[in-house]
């Protein structure tokens, strides 16, 4: 055991168990630097204290045997009929006003703008300085000179 003095703290380090006070080499299985001081300091190879899931040794011993590939769903073992398959998790509906994925903001370019009055993109009927083009649907609009005026028989009756 050693013990390592830092600017700020001390830690000990035990090098026959790979442990530190610090809690780092447990949790990476890497030397933490205070390690590595007392590794340099007992001139011994650091690559002896890192853990074996980090050689390359180990690497290949793992992809060492070929895994065979399926050809479908239908080479899949059979299932047998006593097994219940498992049912989807019970969601709790959480209290409060729900969030609503909302749309793309027309900043951003996703949602094009028509405008109804000129057929064009880029603007609405509010914002446009075209003229109004007739759709296929509907006449052309007509000015009240040259449409006829109808009579009514009825004097109550406001055209």
């Amino acid at each position: 055991m050693m013990e390592v003095i830092a600017a700020d703290r001390t830690d000990v380090v035990d090098l026959s168990k790979k442990t530190c006070s610090c809690k780092r080499w447990d949790i990476d299985g890497i030397p933490c630097n205070h390690a590595m001081a007392a590794i340099s300091f007992r001139l011994r190879d650091p690559y002896d204290f890192v853990e074996d899931w980090f050689m390359t040794s180990t690497y290949r011993a793992t992809y060492n045997d070929c895994v065979p590939p399926t050809r479908g769903k239908e080479q899949w073992p059979a299932i047998p009929s006593n097994v219940v398959p498992p049912r989807p998790p019970n969601v709790r509906i959480q209290p409060g006003r729900r969030k609503v994925s909302r749309r793309e903001s027309i900043a951003n370019g996703l949602i094009k703008k028509r405008c109804r009055n000129c057929q064009r993109w880029g603007h609405n009927k509010r914002s446009c300085k075209n003229p109004p083009v007739a759709r296929a649907n509907q006449p052309p609009a007509t000015t009240s000179a040259a449409a006829p005026q109808e009579t009514s028989l009825n004097p109550y009756v406001l055209l």
